[in-house]
């Protein structure tokens, strides 16, 4: 059992912007985003009794040279009870709500991470990890991204052998629920060492511009207890409609005997996209703390063609720009191929193979017979922990396969990798629960191919809105059936549903946004100008604002100097007044530049017309009071 003991942990709060994913040891997290606030407390440690590495890595040594079939293995699961309200320090805050702090400590632990076997936090809540120097954090996880049916969740690699687990509850929500049952131990570095640990004859998938779509289909996916890699991909259905679909392999969730492994559920994986390195051959991946979801569910597997067809329980975030990739279900044999993938859990590469695969039957480590594509690599390789990597034609980019083994490696370039057939998994064997045909064409259009797709992308014949009845054709790519529009109110659409539609400046002018739905969920949005009316406003200096519309720069005491910019969208003339004023006002305009000086006057009401030249026509006027 692990054994709690207590450090004392001096933090100066300071008041900063809440940032949900950094790495940055500047960063603060919630507690340090109150002004003035400061803690002294002591922060208990939950030390992870000693893990015995070397046992660890003559096991793997062994099952390599035996040439076993299985997922990268990092780390070592160790089974725990640590409830974090119970075994951490409660802190109340002076405003109101509840801090819990606990550290985790785990001896020689290149890296930690967690499965949480009761997970729910309350309405209003913030959980982060982050390690020692918060050079690495994790959040703030709410409540709306991830509290789940299942009431289980995971979070990824920490590098460091301490992680620190912060969770805030405002009042009066207290029911959070914060339990890990299992804490593992990096027993391998995943992180500096790790990087470029995959066979030096592997290329950097960004070294092959022609594969900048398909690249943002794949991820690196957490198996065995989140101590392992398996790679799967994102895949398209005849819907459209974005349902995130993995393909990957039969043996990352399954042994031999079509049993689940031990540990090995979906429903705590954690899905890693868009890990590849910025250069060719050079850099460190950044950016995909915040483009990795928790948790799957199973649809479909099938040993016969150690196919496994998951869906993620959160929808992947239009932001992110995935790519869902296509397939081709056709027996047809095609002239090349590419492979990518993550060997060993490293950064993407992608291999490539200059001539037809062949068919044929591959058995390992007691799977099998599988149905497979072989292909041997002309350039790159994949390593047995590729394991579930999608195989493309390269002529048509579509998949027709996932990698389940062979005999391919950098010391052995004339060495064998097989692929599961994507046209047998197609009917697989006969039911929902073992083939694809009924997931990935839910419409029964029965289609031989299905191209790959982006997220929904609209697009305009004009970034400024202008009145009726000149406006914009507004339409939409990608767009799943049975979407709507929304928009902001100083919009007009002649429909809600249809594309394309027209869109008209009908409110104030500024910024707008269009955007498309389906389910009550945003699938995409345009951000345009709206070229309408202007707000007519006050300014009290020192205590008043001002619209997002304009900028104010106001410089009180003597001087009494006011300069107000006007940012009307397209092209346009300018005209200003001094309506009034209550003492002398000397002022002076340059197009929606107006400049006064109000040092002898108390208010001043100024008018402007704008005149509308390009794209929108027409004019505009509004008054503006000044009060000083």
């Amino acid at each position: 059992m692990p054994t709690i003991i207590l450090i004392l942990l001096g933090i100066l709060c300071v008041s900063c912007q809440q940032i949900p994913i950094q790495t940055d040891d500047s960063l603060t997290t919630e507690i340090r985003t109150r002004s003035g606030f400061s803690l002294d407390v002591e922060i208990p440690v939950v030390v992870i009794p000693q893990v015995n590495v070397e046992m660890l890595l003559e096991e793997d040594r062994l099952l390599d040279v035996e040439n076993v079939l299985r997922p990268f293995r990092f780390g070592y699961a160790i089974d725990v009870e640590i409830d974090l309200k119970k075994e951490g320090v409660k802190i109340e805050l002076p405003e109101g709500g509840n801090m819990w702090l606990l550290k985790i400590h785990s001896a020689d632990a290149f890296s930690i991470n967690l499965i949480y076997d009761h997970f729910k936090i309350g309405k209003g809540s913030k959980f982060y990890v982050y390690n020692e120097d918060k050079k690495m954090v994790l959040g703030a996880f709410t409540p709306e991204e991830c509290n789940n049916p299942d009431n289980v969740f995971a979070t990824d690699l920490v590098q460091g052998n301490t992680i620190v687990l912060e969770y805030y509850e405002p009042m009066p929500s207290e029911d959070g629920v914060i339990h890990i049952g299992k804490v593992i131990h990096g027993y391998i570095d995943t992180f500096d060492r790790g990087l470029d640990d995959s066979g030096s004859c592997n290329f950097d998938v960004i070294c092959n511009s022609n594969w900048i779509l398909e690249r943002r289909a794949v991820t690196r996916i957490l198996v065995d207890n989140n101590t392992s890699f398996c790679t799967g991909c994102l895949v398209n259905n005849t819907s459209r409609d974005g349902k995130p679909y993995i393909l990957t392999a039969n043996h990352c969730f399954y042994d031999a005997n079509g049993n689940p492994k031990i540990g090995t559920s979906p429903t705590t994986s954690i899905f890693r996209f868009l890990y590849w390195k910025p250069n060719c051959g050079s850099g460190s991946p950044a950016g995909w703390q915040e483009t990795t979801p928790v948790g799957a569910t199973m649809l479909a597997h099938w040993a016969n063609t150690d196919f496994a067809l998951l869906e993620l329980k959160t929808k992947p975030s239009i932001s992110w720009n995935l790519h869902y990739a296509g397939w081709d279900r056709r027996n047809v044999i095609p002239t090349s191929t590419i492979g990518i993938h993550h060997p060993k859990g490293d950064a993407m590469k992608i291999s490539s193979d200059n001539d037809p695969p062949t068919q044929m039957s591959y058995s390992l480590s007691g799977y099998g017979p599988v149905s497979c594509w072989r292909v041997v690599w002309n350039t790159g390789t994949t390593e047995q922990y590729s394991s579930g990597s999608p195989l493309f034609n390269e002529s048509s980019h579509l998949i027709i396969g996932q990698l389940f083994g062979g005999t391919a490696s950098c010391l052995d370039p004339s060495g064998h990798d097989n692929y599961g057939r994507l046209d047998l998994s197609w009917a697989g064997g006969g039911t929902n629960a073992t083939r694809l045909s009924n997931w990935l064409d839910p419409l029964g259009s029965a289609p031989l191919t299905l191209e790959g797709m982006g997220g929904p992308t609209i697009s305009s014949t004009s970034s400024i809105l202008c009145p009726s009845p000149a406006g914009a054709s507004v339409s939409v790519i990608n767009a799943p059936p049975g979407f709507t529009w929304g928009k902001s109110s100083n919009i007009n659409l002649s429909s809600n549903i249809g594309n394309p539609v027209a869109a008209t400046a009908a409110g104030a002018s500024g910024a707008g946004w269009i955007s498309i739905m389906l389910g009550g969920a945003e699938l995409g949005r345009l951000d345009v100008s709206v070229a309408g009316t202007i707000v007519s406003g006050e300014f009290v200096a020192g205590t008043g604002s001002w619209q997002p519309l304009y900028t104010v720069n106001h410089v009180p005491s003597s001087a009494g100097s006011v300069t107000v910019a006007l940012d009307y969208p397209g092209t346009n003339t300018y005209s200003w007044s001094l309506v009034s004023s209550t003492g002398s006002v000397p002022w002076t305009s340059t197009a929606d530049v107006l400049s006064f000086d109000m040092s002898s006057a108390t208010a001043a009401t100024f008018r402007v017309t704008v005149n509308r030249i390009s794209p929108c026509t027409g004019s505009v006027t509004s008054d503006f009071n000044f009060i000083k």
